[in-house]
């Protein structure tokens, strides 16, 4: 697999992430990507912030990646008809394809 290659890998919880070449490095866990960011971002980090009740969540993602966290964050926001204002920048945008 060369430097600049990207790969579509199926993660242990059935749900697809990207091999980067360049980074030598899967972007989820491949053991769960789902799984990984619904305990990491979504438990840890939204509820964190939905259970202080503030009428605006603000989440600022470094490294926006696949947009897995973006997703998992526009589901629960409206779950819970919870605002929120979601800024996610990324150095490497993956290509269209």
């Amino acid at each position: 697999m060369g430097i600049d290659s990207w790969k579509v890998l199926t993660t242990g919880d059935g749900i697809n992430t990207i091999y980067s070449g360049a980074f030598e490095a899967s972007y989820h866990s491949t053991h769960g990507a789902l799984e990984e960011s619904e305990a990491i971002f979504i438990n840890l980090g939204f509820n964190t912030l939905k259970e202080k009740e503030l009428s605006l969540i603000r989440i600022f993602e470094m490294g926006f990646g696949t947009g897995l966290n973006a997703i998992l964050t526009f589901r629960e926001a409206d779950k819970y008809k919870i605002p929120v204002q979601y800024t996610g920048i990324e150095a490497f945008p993956l290509p269209l394809r």
